[in-house]
């Protein structure tokens, strides 16, 4: 019975090695395999700095061909140059970091391909910049840099951002196979204790006390060859904080000597901040018979301090009382560093984020603020603590500029069509102190590495001063042009007053010189004429100018217009008009004027002769719509580069006769036509204009020809005529009275209604009436008709103004007029408009 009891002991500590074998064996891979996912978390901070070194090197040539380019200080050509002649080799690094992950690489090849467009554009920029010596004024490079460089940060921040997800997996990974170590030395240490104890009791078994201590002695013996072997510390120690036992790791690593740990057991290698709450948790443990658990420092051979973690576990005796505690010290140093270096990557990123000039704001998919950096903290009035769990619309209030409606969150934009949008423009800002300052903005998705979207990162800067910069440097512009157009108006008008004044002279003094007065009066009509073609044209870029657009068809206009301005011109013409050419809404006269204008400019742009091309095609994918584009191409000596920005100024002319005022108007009427256009020309190689002008959904047929009155149209009956210019009032008066009709005259819109209420309550009611739209001093023609319209409903009028205001011309059958009378007109005009308002249908 004994001898079985002793072969089953025996069987059990041979089961005990095998497993403290195995156990050993574990331990020593979870252990490399600890140090395996420690290489990939370095690996990954390396990843993130070689990115945000690309990043910031990109950025610096950026910022220096843009200084460049804007002033010409080649100081700005440090930080491009620096960024460009180390930017391959940044890049080589990335490259060769992130060749493990297809994913990453992907993302990388397409940020390296949009750093080398971006790096080849802008070495362009300088090329030119330094050969000219003038700034470019197209910026649109600007523009698409900025958009470039937004797109290489957004790709640089998803690599950071991948990584860093890779970063907390491997840690997650490395720390728990730290922990499956720690937890097989804690199992090898309890199987290192089943041996010695199985051991134990096997050779106590035996018959002979000294075969007994020759096999406790054996025991010991493999016990320690066993515990030497284990790459951890491991120790025991006694109630009485004596230790009874430590293994080999322990002086190979410290370097202490036998004698010295006999002396104070070592205590001299723990680190001093460490060694009074070691002992003194390690002693209350004891006391209380409790497992034990703690952090310290071990000095090296070196000199160097590294982290362990220390773990025991209690031993009981047959009575129950704790004998002494058994356990294990790991180096934990490479953790301690990884997670200070995670720790110091997330305080670097805090103060980057702190750091920077925009505002920047990180949401989850509820919409709820996650992080609010300082920047954003200033704008928004709120601090991050107040921020963050709120709805980012109560953090991030913002209106437009001059409406002054709620602009939609762009978080929810994102979320919602998963891509990176950026606000209109005129988007304000209110901040928490209700402070409003303009801002830009672009929103952008947060994604895991499964590609889902796991929040939004908005990024907003105050553009307020930028804003009224541009608005500064547009007022200086417009009072230049301001100047010009007033100094042209002032010698223009001022010849053709001249022209009428010494006209009304000569008739004065020689009354009755009939043939030379008949001159005068010929040539004192063409003079107001010419006048008012000139305030014709003034209109159209005027703010009342508003054209009167009717569904016309644009192939008559065009081909009618070009072979009327180029008659008796020494220029060939080529007219290239599609058939089926687009209907499009316009006023047909200012359409006309335009192209007239600029065939004419083409014409006489080749003195010796040349060749002038009109096209009119359809244009039914243009980004705006369908569009018709006439383009006007002459084979002229062309536009200078510095004459071009000035163009289309009113009064910039560089020809001697020239008014300046044909393409000034030419671009008011096409921009009031919702339209555009533009011009290309280089010296020596002729001049194009192009002009886009959207396409109606109708279609017209041919235009009705005009008919020619030869006669004036007389009439008779009451009209009554509001016109606050008591000369004009005389003058129209007369004109009516001699073609037939008996005239009453109000000066203002009060005194009129009064007169057409006496009137229907008599037997002679006014025919129709003729309202001045502008009165100084009371309520305008289209109020007037209100109010007369109400006594009559079906009253005859015709609007009268020298100047398009609030739609009321543009479209008055709109507001109940029959018809229109421009200022200065002749008796001719009011002939014709007076018999067409008559004969019309009643209003």
């Amino acid at each position: 019975m004994k001898l079985q009891a002793e072969q089953k002991l025996f069987m059990a500590s041979v089961a005990a090695i095998a497993l403290l074998g195995v156990l050993v064996i574990v331990g020593v891979y979870q252990i490399r395999l600890s140090r395996n996912y420690e290489q990939w978390v370095r690996h990954s901070y390396e990843v993130d700095r070689g990115v945000t070194e690309v990043l910031s090197l990109a950025k610096d040539a950026e910022t220096g061909a843009r200084g460049y380019l804007l002033t010409g200080d080649d100081r700005f050509l440090g930080p491009y140059e620096v960024a460009r002649d180390h930017l391959p080799d940044a890049l080589h690094r990335v490259h060769d970091l992130i060749l493990d992950n297809a994913e990453q690489s992907a993302t990388f090849i397409e940020m390296q391909k949009a750093i080398y467009r971006r790096m080849e554009l802008l070495a362009q920029i300088v090329q030119d910049r330094r050969r000219t010596g003038v700034l470019n004024r197209d910026l649109s490079p600007l523009d698409l840099g900025r958009l470039e460089m937004d797109k290489i940060r957004l790709l640089g921040k998803q690599m950071t951002d991948r990584e860093e997800l890779l970063l907390e997996h491997r840690q997650e990974s490395a720390d728990a196979a730290a922990r499956k170590s720690q937890m097989f030395g804690s199992l090898i240490l309890a199987a290192i204790l089943i041996v010695v104890v199985a051991l134990y009791l096997h050779l106590n078994a035996s018959a002979s006390r000294r075969r007994a201590e020759e096999a406790l002695r054996l025991s010991e013996s493999r016990f320690r060859l066993i515990a030497d072997k284990v790459p951890s510390i491991l120790w025991q120690v006694g109630v009485d904080g004596r230790f009874l036992f430590i293994n080999r790791t322990w002086f190979e690593y410290s370097g202490c000597t036998v004698k010295e740990f006999a002396q104070d057991s070592g205590r001299r290698y723990i680190h001093s901040d460490d060694m009074v709450s070691t002992y003194a948790t390690l002693n209350e443990a004891i006391k209380e018979g409790r497992p034990w658990k703690g952090e310290f420092r071990i000095r090296s051979r070196s000199g160097a301090y590294g982290w362990f973690l220390g773990q025991a576990i209690p031993l009981f005796g047959e009575d129950g009382k704790v004998e002494s505690f058994v356990g294990q010290s790991v180096e934990i140093t490479e953790q301690h560093r990884s997670q200070e270096a995670l720790l110091a990557e997330k305080q670097k990123l805090s103060v980057t984020l702190h750091s920077i000039g925009d505002g920047v704001v990180t949401t989850d998919t509820e919409g709820r603020v996650y992080l609010l950096n300082r920047e954003g903290e200033y704008l928004t009035g709120w601090t991050q603590a107040e921020a963050e769990g709120k709805p980012l619309s109560e953090v991030f209030r913002i209106v437009h500029e001059f409406t002054r409606l709620p602009i939609e969150d762009p978080v929810k934009k994102v979320l919602r069509t998963g891509r990176t949008v950026e606000l209109a423009n005129h988007t304000v800002l209110i901040s928490r102190d209700g402070k409003e300052r303009i801002i830009a903005d672009s929103a952008a998705p947060i994604r895991d590495s499964g590609g889902a979207i796991i929040g939004t990162v908005l990024v907003f800067r105050d553009s307020t001063q930028k804003e009224k910069l541009a608005e500064e440097m547009l007022r200086s512009s417009k009072l230049e042009s301001l100047g010009v157009l007033a100094g042209g108006i002032a010698h223009d008008f001022n010849n053709l007053l001249a022209t009428v004044l010494g006209n009304i002279s000569l008739l004065e003094r020689f009354p009755d010189d009939r043939e030379g007065g008949l001159g005068c009066i010929k040539e004192s009509r063409q003079a107001c004429l010419r006048a008012k073609d000139l305030t014709q044209q003034l209109l159209t870029f005027a703010k009342g100018g508003v054209p009167i657009k009717k569904l016309a068809n644009l192939q008559e206009v065009v081909t009618e217009s070009t072979r009327f301005a180029l008659h008796g011109s020494s220029a060939q013409v080529i007219l290239d008009v599609s058939p089926d050419l687009y209907a499009v809404m316009m006023d047909a006269s200012q359409i006309s004027q335009v192209l007239h204008n600029i065939v004419l400019n083409a014409a006489q742009a080749m003195p010796d002769g040349g060749v002038v091309k009109v096209q009119a095609v359809n244009v039914p994918d243009h980004a705006s719509g369908r569009m018709v584009r006439i383009s006007i191409s002459d084979t002229g000596s062309g536009i200078k580069p510095e004459h071009q920005i000035k163009i289309f100024d009113p009064y910039f002319t560089t020809k001697p006769t020239g008014t300046g005022l044909g393409l000034a108007s030419a671009y008011s009427i096409i921009k009031k036509h919702e339209g555009d256009i533009s011009v290309e020309s280089a010296p020596g190689q002729g001049t194009t204009f192009t002009i886009l002008l959207p396409a109606h959904d109708e279609k017209v047929g041919p235009a009705a020809p005009d008919v020619v009155h030869d006669g004036l149209e007389t009439g008779q009956g009451r009209l009554l005529v509001l016109e606050d210019d008591r000369m004009l009032a005389r003058m129209l008066k007369l004109m009516l009275t001699n073609l037939g009709y008996e005239v009453s005259v109000a000066h203002t819109g009060n005194q009129a209604i009064e007169i057409y209420r006496e009137a229907m309550t008599s037997s002679q009611p006014f025919r129709g009436c003729i309202l001045d739209l502008t009165l100084a001093g009371s309520i305008n023609g289209a109020e007037t008709l209100d109010h007369i319209q109400q006594i009559d409903p079906g009253v005859k009028a015709l609007v009268c103004s020298g100047y398009s205001n609030d739609q009321i011309v543009a479209d008055f059958k709109k507001h109940g007029f029959c018809g229109i009378v421009t200022k200065p007109y002749a008796i001719e005009d009011i002939a014709r408009a007076v018999h067409a308002m008559l004969a019309s249908s009643t209003s």
